[in-house]
């Protein structure tokens, strides 16, 4: 499988818009008491797509990755990735600079695209969105400056890869179309891995 399919996956999301509350100074005072911040701490707030991979995952079973509509908020503690269900904001995870093994991009730091944090657990694919649906570069600088905080290694613009094949197949049968006789496919089987380098 390709790594850039996951991109396109979650691209896709972007077109469709959130109505996630959250540039007012009431919807702030609300994300601070449900996600029990100190008033006042939020460096940058911004609309926020994501997907979480735990390393050894093969993608929900079917090589791509579903994004989670939400907020990322960072305060001085942490990145937290938000959730917004029934009028209320639940914390999904904190993804705090000594939590980062490594970050990787695919065209670099100002580049208009999503990037990954990779932990000793999983991968964060982590897309910072304006109100209108576009990157928001400027939040996703201050997003990676924070997870990078302690010199981590950083790919910025590589094409090193986070995902393998495990050697694994995996098969299914179904029938062809406006027949009745079957058909058997099988698929290679991948995983996420941590591709930062060992300290």
């Amino acid at each position: 499988m390709r790594p850039y399919r996951l991109i396109y996956v979650l691209l896709g999301w972007m077109l469709a818009g959130c109505s996630i509350p959250y540039q007012t100074p009431e919807a702030l005072r609300q994300i601070e008491h449900d996600l029990t911040i100190p008033q006042g701490s939020v460096q940058a707030l911004s609309q926020t797509n994501w997907c979480y991979l735990p390393y050894g995952s093969d993608h929900g079973g079917d090589g791509q990755c579903r994004a989670i509509q939400g907020l990322g908020i960072l305060v001085g503690d942490g990145l937290i990735l938000s959730t917004y269900s029934g009028g209320s904001y639940q914390r999904f995870i904190t993804l705090r600079t000594s939590d980062v093994l490594c970050i990787k991009t695919f065209r670099g730091r100002e580049a208009a695209e999503s990037f990954f944090a990779f932990t000793r657990a999983g991968a964060a694919q982590i897309i910072p969105l304006t109100a209108n649906g576009r990157l928001n570069t400027p939040v996703k600088i201050q997003f990676l400056d924070y997870l990078i905080g302690q010199n981590q290694p950083n790919a910025m613009g590589s094409d090193k890869s986070y995902v393998r094949d495990t050697g694994k197949k995996s098969y299914s049968a179904s029938i062809i179309p406006g027949t009745k006789i079957p058909y058997f496919s099988s698929v290679a089987v991948t995983e996420v891995f941590n591709p930062c380098p060992e300290n």
